[in-house]
């Protein structure tokens, strides 16, 4: 997989530096010289990390990551600047409204930049891959089924450390998904990630027996 990063500088200098930087350690690197431009690209790529210039004219660092928390709340954003108190004042809005960043210090060394995008990266991806997919088969919506699903939602949110998501599939509506992943009867639960494919057939109203034949059992 690739890794995507976006550099947002009005700086042509500071931005060929990082992109020359940030390549040579294998990552995929877009720049944009203004707010808008950033916002632009953001439309219509997906990024793993954006490193946003304090202070640009027209639209600023602090009102540039305003607009991309409207698009992506998730995305790790670092604030390239230095580390005074007249650089911060800015910031402090950002602070009191909840909306999240991190601060890179300038200027900052070619080995020291990689170390930090390494590190971001690297703990995102971390994260992803204990993400748990779980997969549910039925025939339809119905008032017996929707049991079902709650019942589920609350036995993983109460038991399961990590986060999850549960996918509902109707086999009438989406025959094909269910022929590829095997399923002889419904309901049926499936485990998808991480690891191999487990599944459970028909009674999930026990948490016990649910956790056990999804491997999610506590030891």
């Amino acid at each position: 997989m690739e890794y995507d990063i976006l550099v947002i500088d009005d700086e042509e200098d500071i931005r060929k530096l990082f992109s020359l930087i940030l390549k040579k350690a294998n990552y995929s690197v877009s720049t944009a010289e203004s707010g808008l431009e950033g916002l632009k690209l953001l439309e219509t790529n997906t990024y793993q990390l954006i490193l946003i210039d304090l202070k640009m004219p027209g639209m600023n660092g602090t009102e540039t990551l305003r607009e991309i928390r409207k698009m992506d709340v998730e995305i790790p954003a670092y604030f390239v600047t230095t580390f005074h108190n007249e650089y911060f004042e800015e910031l402090k809005s950002l602070r009191e409204d909840g909306i999240e960043f991190e601060i890179l210090n300038k200027p900052i060394k070619n080995d020291q930049l990689i170390t930090v995008m390494n590190g971001v990266i690297l703990k995102k991806i971390s994260c992803e891959k204990q993400l748990i997919k779980l997969r549910l088969f039925i025939t339809d919506r119905t008032k017996r089924t929707e049991n079902v699903i709650n019942n589920l939602h609350e036995i993983f949110q109460s038991e399961l450390m990590n986060e999850y998501s549960l996918e509902v599939i109707s086999v009438i509506d989406n025959p094909i998904l269910a022929e590829q992943d095997n399923i002889l009867a419904t309901p049926t639960l499936l485990r998808i990630s991480p690891d191999s494919t487990r599944r459970i057939i028909g009674n999930f109203s026990r948490r016990d027996m649910v956790l056990h034949h999804l491997g999610l059992a506590k030891p």
